[in-house]
């Protein structure tokens, strides 16, 4: 599995609702990828705070990517998916 996702407009998909043509979001499918990975994330976080105890460069790392993973639906252009 890649450490990053290079998109490409094929894992871009228009709103069909919207006004504006140019927003739309991932594809359920790339998602769908890189969900097990961002939970898999947390679940290691959670064991290593167990064994060493708490790790806050380690815990906002990982709320950054929790966040970072949750901004990925949000509606936007897709040159903004790339930046």
């Amino acid at each position: 599995m890649p450490m990053w996702l290079n998109l490409s407009p094929v894992n871009f998909v228009p709103l069909n609702s919207c006004m504006i043509s140019l927003l739309g979001t991932i594809n359920y499918r790339t998602t769908d990828m890189l969900h097990p990975l961002v939970h898999t994330m947390q679940v290691r976080m959670t064991a290593l705070e167990e064994q060493c105890g708490q790790q806050p460069e380690l815990y906002y790392i990982v709320i950054a990517m929790q966040e970072a993973f949750d901004r990925l639906d949000y509606p936007s252009t897709f040159c903004d998916l790339l930046f």
